[in-house]
């Protein structure tokens, strides 16, 4: 298990109720009744630049046995800005982490929405910027949807809906365990045996309040936990697929992909629906994701292109 963005990312505040502590505390509570241990965290900085939540829920985090790897400060994906601006903001998060990245066995990081870029050229480039600084990257190999999930759970939320809170949080648990299916079994045909994975959740409320059940639930499937070093040793996700891809793609789909194997249901027709569970002016995915996106690319002098991520 990996987790990205306790601190969501520019433009996206916790609803009330919620705070990146008490979502921190959840997942530290969940990791540890399943006996999760050296879970990495990547999260981008500028949210919480200059305020004590970073040194609190970063402490918090290392102090439960967890780590820590750079994720950029404003994640923003490298194919909406230039190479020397994404290594800037690279080198900018690094400095605000140091106390905690220099606490982790492995030095990682993760390319912000885990795109790395749509020109082999500036791939490359940062690829080469990870190697003379030490960092080796960690890929994901198993996503969940979580970041279109959490919307109607922030909508029910506002509204102080009880019953659809609860519901879009079985949902999601549901949902979990068959894209967990679809993708494991599509990893296993591209590969032609079973791999290890790099699964993701982000720091979200939905994330707190699920994750405890969705930890039980992958335990009483067979699912082993391992640390990221370990996975990190499997092919799988130790090389690059041979791709250049600008979509929000993980190594499963891209390796699937490469080899021109399906992967059954992913991203999950049903996700169209999500957006009718509650309706709210200026709280659907869209709205917010581009006033999020334009303070993401701010700082970088980026240009979000919403598609990449959404198809």
């Amino acid at each position: 298990m990996t987790v990205d963005d306790l601190f969501m990312w520019p433009g996206l505040p916790f609803p009330e109720g919620s705070s990146p502590q008490k979502v921190t505390r959840q997942l530290i509570d969940a990791f540890a009744n399943s006996g999760i241990k050296q879970v990495y965290a990547f999260s981008c900085t500028r949210p919480v630049e200059g305020t004590k939540t970073l040194q609190e829920v970063l402490d918090s985090w290392c102090g439960a046995g967890h780590q820590v790897g750079n994720h950029t400060h404003y994640h923003c994906a490298l194919n909406w800005c230039s190479a020397e601006n994404y290594e800037r903001d690279m080198d900018r998060s690094e400095a605000i982490l140091r106390p905690w990245i220099e606490h982790a066995p492995t030095r990682y990081f993760r390319f912000a929405f885990d795109m790395w870029g749509e020109q082999r050229e500036k791939t490359d480039r940062v690829l080469l910027k990870l190697a003379t600084s030490g960092f080796h990257y960690a890929p994901i190999s198993l996503w969940f949807s979580d970041t279109l999930f959490m919307f109607p759970h922030f909508r029910a939320l506002a509204q102080k809906n009880s019953r659809v809170v609860a519901e879009v949080e079985t949902l999601f648990v549901d949902k979990w365990m068959s894209q967990l299916k679809s993708q494991a079994d599509a990893a296993r045909a591209a590969m032609g045996r079973d791999v290890t994975h790099v699964a993701l959740i982000h720091g979200v409320p939905l994330a707190g309040a699920t994750m405890d059940r969705i930890c039980q639930r992958m335990r009483a499937a067979g699912v082993e936990f391992v640390p990221l070093e370990e996975a990190m040793r499997d092919p799988f996700n130790a090389i690059a697929p041979p791709l250049v891809e600008r979509r929000f793609r993980n190594f499963t789909q891209k390796w699937c992909e490469v080899t021109s194997t399906p992967v059954e249901d992913m991203p999950p027709r049903m996700l169209s629906t999500l957006e009718s569970i509650l309706p709210m002016p200026g709280m659907d995915v869209a709205t917010v994701f581009e006033k999020c996106f334009i303070e993401l690319g701010a700082g970088v002098d980026g240009r979000p292109v919403l598609s990449d991520f959404l198809e």
